[in-house]
């Protein structure tokens, strides 16, 4: 430290990111296999029985630290631009997974809760959001990595009795890390 001020920080050597990364719990490192810029089809289902409507996206993710993934999507919905911003991220010490989001069409803050199925590569979150009317609706998201270049995301309603409706569909392509 020359002249008594703040040390120079050297990086990160290889040998300690690796081991760094080796002590971090694998729900994290499944994170990794988010990162990058990917490209999206969405598909939203507007009511049982109709066509989806759908659109082209674009998501890029980058890790904060080694338990968080921070995602940008933007879209054209119904020729409208459509952007969201999320988080998500497995809190150890509870043995959940954590997720919020945001995006253009609401005022509000959507907090998820879920779990990992580590062998299927799946991740699945739940939420409660009040429509429109002010009625409570109940909700399930399931990201599944198919491989290291292609994952899915569904949304589902559940009814009272856990039946899954069909809300929205994207099929992720990686365009680059």
């Amino acid at each position: 430290m020359p002249g008594g001020g703040i040390p120079e920080d050297p990086g990160p050597s290889r040998a300690g990111a690796k081991a760094a990364l080796h002590d971090t719990p694998l729900e994290h490192r499944r994170l990794l296999e988010e990162v990058g810029t990917w490209s999206a089809e969405v598909q939203v289902f507007m009511a049982p029985g109709m066509p989806p409507v759908t659109s082209q996206g674009r998501e890029v993710n980058r890790l904060v630290g080694t338990g968080w993934l921070v995602s940008e999507f933007t879209s054209s919905k119904m020729g409208q631009l459509f952007e969201g911003h999320g988080q998500i991220g497995f809190d150890v010490e509870r043995g959940v997974a954590l997720a919020t989001w945001i995006d253009s069409e609401g005022a509000g803050l959507r907090t998820m809760k879920g779990t990992y199925d580590l062998k299927r590569r799946e991740r699945i979150l739940f939420y409660d959001e009040r429509d429109e009317n002010g009625e409570l609706g109940h909700f399930k998201t399931v990201t599944r990595m198919l491989d290291a270049d292609h994952r899915i995301f569904d949304v589902f309603q559940l009814d009272d009795g856990r039946q899954e409706t069909p809300v929205m569909h994207i099929d992720y392509r990686l365009e680059s890390r």
